[in-house]
């Protein structure tokens, strides 16, 4: 029988060796190596050839394990990597997958859930457990949102003249009412009225709005 080769990536002794011991249960699997930082990983990878890797997406720091992922990934696409967490964090589990990780476990998942998860990365299958796909669905649609969000403000940026454009990268870099008069010659009112019709364009009731919008949205770059 040809055997998985595994290759256990964990800045936790406890959690390889607890790994170790469940895997070694099935005739199928192959434990090739322990290690605990990036530099082992990767040399162990290349005297192993291990055909999974199980890799704790935090080591040495947060995301640690992304970087090693990535690097796995570009040096030897062939090798299948299943990220393992102690708890579920949408942003990371779509990085993860985004970075070209087959899988996404928790440590504490069961056995059959684990087992299950490296065969079907060895042969090629995708085996997102339910959890993890609705967590990436999640954050798709949040993408989906910013998207609609991002052509809303082009759209409203596009409909503004000169002038209008001029006072809002002024008050979006955080000058007042009255100083942006004062650079443009005119009275406070005209300012006002001006912020006004901006508002308008956009469809936001007040300018401190406009202007967070404006940062979460990440489009609107004004410092030239």
């Amino acid at each position: 029988m040809e055997k998985i080769k595994i290759l256990l990536c964990d800045d936790m002794d406890y959690t390889s060796k607890y790994f170790t011991i469940i895997l070694s249960k099935e005739e199928d699997f192959e434990v090739v190596g322990m290690t605990n930082n990036r530099e082992s990983c990767m040399a162990m990878i290349e005297s192993t050839h291990p055909d999974v890797v199980l890799l704790d997406i935090q080591m040495s720091s947060e995301d640690d394990g992304i970087v090693i992922l990535e690097e796995i990934k570009e040096k030897h696409p062939e090798i299948k990597v299943i990220m393992l967490t102690i708890h579920e964090d949408d942003e990371m589990i779509f990085r993860a997958l985004s970075g070209g990780a087959s899988d996404f476990l928790l440590k504490s998942s069961e056995e059959k859930i684990i087992f299950d998860s490296i065969r079907s990365a060895y042969n090629g299958i995708a085996s997102i457990n339910p959890c993890i796909a609705q967590k990436l669905l999640s954050q798709c649609q949040k993408i989906k949102k910013k998207q609609k969000e991002a052509m809303h403000f082009i759209n409203s940026v596009a409909q503004l003249t000169s002038a209008e454009y001029q006072i809002l990268r002024l008050v979006y870099e955080g000058y007042s009412y009255s100083e942006i008069a004062k650079q443009r010659f005119v009275e406070d009112v005209t300012i006002r009225t001006q912020v006004n019709k901006i508002l308008k364009k956009f469809g936001i009731k007040n300018m401190k709005e406009l202007i967070k919008q404006l940062k979460d949205a990440q489009i609107f770059d004004l410092k030239e």
